[in-house]
């Protein structure tokens, strides 16, 4: 091994060359055998092909003759024996001109094989019975024409094969046959054998179903059994196509074995219990193959030859490339990416070098690619850096905006949010355009303008010069002097909801690798707009939540001093009238007259005090809402708070009406109760309905007004509004309940509150 290893290049190339001579010599036979092997496959498969042709064509004359001789058998109606000859003799000769084969004769049997007339006329074949033969019994059994082997027949005195049609009307049963006695001398089977180019050994043959030759292209065994007929009987009756050669068949008596034949095969597939056999000395049928195996035999000589010599030749012009590409490669794994491979040559070493060279330009452009997308990385992780820095919107916005200019070295830029109510856009931040552009494109549509139809479509549009882009809206774009312009989408969970925009003031091409790091930054944008959009909501959200609270606190402690006002100054002063009274009537006992007098007054006193703590305790928890129900509370209270303003009341319930746990029936009051409260406050309605629907699964109260109606989203959002607050805490309650509360509303078209809460009646 290690004087392998010091053995020059040249003098391995050469030992390599000269030992693998040997391996080359051994594949080259081996191939060489398996390309004889498959030429030899392909001939014989192609002499079956040939054979299987003229079974084919045989086939389809039978079939045309049988036919024939069918349709000329169904012409005429007859009736066997019935002492009327000439329908009979017409038969037979229309019988006798149909068929294509040349015949002896034709004859006529009866059911029972009896022949009762023949034409030509012949004495030695009519008045003789049939049946015995098989052709005849098949027919009779099966009613069906076909063709018989071959047989001898007396009145001819010769070997003929018959063709037996069933007579008969179509349609009707069979009243006898017609039997063709074929003149096998004639020509006209052996011309389907004319077209298999036998050449000088070969011969084709047309057997039965006994192996006996029929037909052939050589004389001399024409009717004579074959010697393969027990094979080939077999192979007709199987039906079944072969192609083999035969080893011991030709041994003559002296015991001298002749040359092997090859035997084709192929059975036909009409009525006629016939095949077609071709066969032909191996040594002439396998030629071809013979002549290319010498051809291999030389080419493997010429072959080996030629390749010592181009070994030695080429060994020269290998070394040189071969170092050289040695040293690229050497300069290349230093880390040396920027000089190319200088190997020239047209040959497979400069084809080498040449693809070599294309690998070196890849890996650079590929580092290149890397170092960029490292760039991008880096990029991407420092805007979600100042992303997670705050949560307010226009912060994150802004300084998202100034890292993206960097990153694309942008004249000028801005981020335009999309309003969903108006479908809007606007821009949030900006920086580089003038207060005039930014008002000037202020409320731009979905749709409208470059920003507008990526809002819509969701795509990054690039355009080299936007003056000239047929789809500007806004003459302050040109005006703005606008040249380049980049506008990719902002967005979250697979919608658009902003737009960001790069632009300068002269022509420039904006790069992929731009617009994917400006998608990747509005994927991230997007997050962050939803994240200080849910964060707004939270403070919003917490912010009414604590007015809410302050808003209960104070309507608690109001109603504290309300009652207790109410209690001081009626009720208190009512019941120290009436204590004074009866300290008045017991110090000085009046007549019966004046006790009277003073004992009713006294009970007026103590009426109307009792019917303001009765009037106390129902703004507290009215009865009705325990003796009667949700239903009568609603009712009534709706009457009471809208009916004395002109208001129409109309209460309605669906379904059959239930009875629901107090604390759940006090919430669906307390929310009716601030809808109720809200149509007499601010609807100036005219009509008000209340309705209740009692489902399988569900209840739903619907208040609906006809009033002035009002904007649901900015009451809510509204800081310090009591309208606000009060449906807030419609939505806590609802909420409470598990309940889903729907506000809808627009100026002018009045209010409809529905508040469906789940129930499981059975609970």
């Amino acid at each position: 091994m290690r004087f392998w290893h010091r053995l020059p290049l040249r003098g391995r190339i050469l030992s390599l060359i000269f030992l693998g001579m040997v391996l080359i010599l051994g594949v080259f036979s081996y191939f060489g055998i398996i390309a004889i092997n498959e030429t030899t496959r392909r001939v014989l498969a192609e002499r079956l092909v040939l054979t299987r042709q003229m079974a084919v064509s045989l086939d389809i004359f039978l079939t045309q003759d049988i036919e024939r001789v069918t349709a000329s058998s169904r012409q005429v109606s007859i009736a066997l024996g019935d002492g009327n000859p000439p329908p009979d003799r017409l038969l037979l000769r229309r019988i006798y001109d149909a068929s294509l084969l040349p015949a002896h004769y034709v004859s006529l049997l009866n059911m029972e094989g009896n022949v009762v007339m023949t034409e030509p006329p012949l004495a030695a074949a009519e008045n003789t019975n049939r049946r015995a033969l098989p052709h005849v019994q098949s027919a009779l059994s099966t009613l069906k024409p076909g063709l018989s082997n071959i047989s001898y027949d007396a009145a001819v005195q010769r070997e003929v094969v018959y063709l037996v049609v069933p007579l008969g009307l179509a349609g009707q049963p069979a009243t006898g046959l017609a039997e063709i006695a074929i003149d096998l001398s004639k020509p006209d089977l052996a011309r389907f054998l004319q077209p298999a180019d036998m050449g000088v050994t070969g011969r084709a043959e047309i057997v039965d179903g006994t192996g006996r030759v029929l037909a052939t292209s050589q004389a001399e065994s024409f009717l004579k059994l074959s010697d393969h007929g027990g094979v080939l009987a077999s192979l007709i009756k199987e039906r079944r196509t072969t192609v083999s050669t035969c080893h011991r068949c030709h041994e003559s008596s002296s015991g001298v074995t002749r040359d092997k034949d090859i035997i084709t095969f192929a059975p036909l597939s009409s009525q006629a219990p016939w095949g077609i056999v071709l066969r032909q000395r191996e040594a002439e049928a396998l030629a071809p193959t013979r002549q290319l195996q010498t051809q291999w035999a030389l080419l493997g000589l010429l072959s080996l030859v030629a390749t010592v010599v181009l070994g030695w030749v080429t060994t020269g012009s290998v070394i040189r490339p071969v170092k050289d590409l040695a040293a690229a490669s050497r300069r290349i794994a230093s880390g040396d990416l920027s000089g190319p491979v200088a190997v020239s040559g047209e040959d497979e070493i400069g084809q080498l070098a040449r693809d070599f060279d294309t690998m070196r330009a890849r890996l650079k452009e590929s580092l290149d690619q890397m170092q960029q997308r490292a760039r991008e990385l880096e990029s991407l992780n420092s805007i979600a850096g100042i992303m997670n820095q705050s949560m307010e919107l226009d912060t994150i916005l802004q300084n998202v905006l100034e890292q993206v200019m960097k990153l694309v070295n942008g004249e000028m830029g801005g981020i335009l949010i999309l309003d969903e109510d108006s479908q809007t856009l606007s821009y949030r931040v900006h920086q580089g355009f003038s207060d005039r552009f930014v008002e000037g494109t202020a409320d731009l549509k979905v749709g409208e303008g470059i920003a507008g139809r990526v809002a819509q479509t969701g795509e990054p549009i690039l355009v080299d010069d936007i003056s000239l882009d047929p789809r500007l809206t806004r003459p302050v774009v040109s005006e703005e002097g606008l040249r380049a312009f980049l506008s990719v989408p902002i967005r979250s969970r697979d919608k658009t909801i902003a737009v960001l925009n790069i632009t300068s003031h002269e022509p420039r091409h904006f790069s992929s690798q731009d617009i994917r790091l400006l998608s990747a930054i509005g994927s991230q944008v997007g997050v962050a707009i939803e994240r200080a959009r849910l964060y707004d909501e939270v403070k919003q959200k917490e912010k009414m939540r604590g007015d809410l609270l302050r808003q209960i606190i104070s309507a608690q402690e109001d109603e504290r001093k309300r009652i207790a006002r109410d209690l001081h100054d009626e009720t208190s002063q009512a019941l120290t009238a009436l204590t004074m009274n009866l300290e008045s009537v017991v110090r000085k006992p009046p007549e019966a007259e004046e006790m009277k007098a003073s004992l009713k007054k006294i009970q007026g006193m103590a009426t109307r005090t009792l019917e303001d703590v009765h009037r106390i305790i129902f703004d507290l928890r009215p009865s009705l809402l325990d003796d009667l129900g949700l239903i009568a509370a609603l009712r009534w209270y709706a009457q009471y708070r809208l009916e004395p303003q002109g208001v129409t009341v109309n209460v309605e319930t669906r379904g059959p009406e239930r009875r629901l746990p107090g604390e759940i029936e006090a919430a669906l009051y307390r929310i009716a109760q601030e809808a109720i409260s809200n149509i007499a406050q601010h609807a100036q309605a005219k009509r008000a309905d209340l309705r209740l629907e009692f489902k399988t699964n569900s209840l739903v109260l619907t208040v609906e007004d006809d009033g002035a109606g009002f904007d649901a989203g900015k009451i809510i959002k509204s800081d310090g509004s009591k309208r606000g607050l009060g449906l807030m805490g419609m939505k806590e309650r609802a909420e409470l309940l598990g309940g889903v509360l729907d506000i809808r509303s627009r100026n002018g078209h009045g209010t409809r509150v529905t508040l469906a809460v789940p129930v499981t009646w059975a609970e």
